[in-house]
């Protein structure tokens, strides 16, 4: 029957607990023993009993060459790394290159293998094969729902895109109708004001030619007018109200002329 699990909290007993500092302080001391020896490391072990009593293990070098430098270490702390890393053993930087290397020739090889190179693809096995090919399927079928999801979205966004420009037409539409409707009941006020000009005109243009025959010519050119508004009177429904305008202020030019020199 295996140990069982102790939980990690504080003693309450004082004499289990120094019994258990006892234990744990020789087993810290001889893995600290390990690491200095088998790795070449300088090591430093300070422990304070709950009593205050001092414990130390140094291995490698002696406590205070340790402890300087480890101050000379951290004395700035933006020197700090840079000290860390002038300090490491060439052959840790020689260790982590080889690794480096490796992981990138393997990163490499990968690519080709996935990329369906011929000269990648004789090296692998039958059970390498297969499960290169379960990886491009599942890197295909993820290819493929990303392109269904930007079709959906670009569908959408033309859809959006369209209602948008046919409401704008619809409003378009709508104020050209209202300056359309503004424009013919503008056009159709301005006929019956000439309509009334060329009626008073018609009752009195009899009066004035037998009172005065000097202005003949003139009531012939008023008369004409008359015809004219009375032609595009009628006309004004083929598109004709913007010279009805015209002959409008000709009629009133002609009266006011009349009323001046009689």
């Amino acid at each position: 029957m295996g140990r069982g699990k102790i939980e990690m909290k504080r003693i309450e007993n004082s004499t289990s607990m120094q019994v258990t500092f006892c234990k744990r302080r020789v087993g810290l001391v001889k893995k600290a023993r390990e690491l200095s020896i088998l790795c070449d490391a300088h090591v430093a072990l300070i422990v304070f009993s709950s009593s205050g009593r001092l414990f130390e293990y140094a291995g490698g070098r002696s406590m205070s060459e340790i402890l300087q430098a480890y101050c000379d270490a951290t004395h700035n702390e933006d020197r700090s790394r840079p000290i860390f890393h002038e300090a490491k053993d060439t052959t840790d930087f020689e260790a982590e290159l080889v690794y480096l290397k490796e992981e990138l020739e393997r990163l490499r090889k990968e690519g080709r293998r996935r990329n369906g190179e011929t000269a990648a693809l004789e090296t692998l096995s039958m059970e390498e094969l297969v499960r290169l090919e379960g990886e491009v399927e599942s890197s295909l079928s993820s290819i493929r729902e990303r392109q269904e999801q930007l079709r959906a979205r670009q569908k959408e966004e033309s859809v959006r895109k369209e209602e948008e420009l046919l409401r704008e037409n619809e409003k378009l539409r709508k104020e050209v109708e209202e300056l359309q409707r503004a424009r013919w009941q503008g056009c159709g006020l301005q006929m019956e004001n000439a309509t009334s000009a060329c009626s008073s005109y018609s009752a009195s243009r009899e009066e004035m030619m037998d009172s005065d025959d000097h202005h003949s010519d003139t009531f012939l050119q008023l008369r004409a007018c008359w015809k004219r508004a009375e032609e595009y009177r009628w006309k004004s429904r083929d598109g004709a109200e913007f010279k009805i305008y015209g002959e409008t202020w000709m009629i009133w030019i002609g009266i006011l002329t009349v009323n001046i020199w009689t």
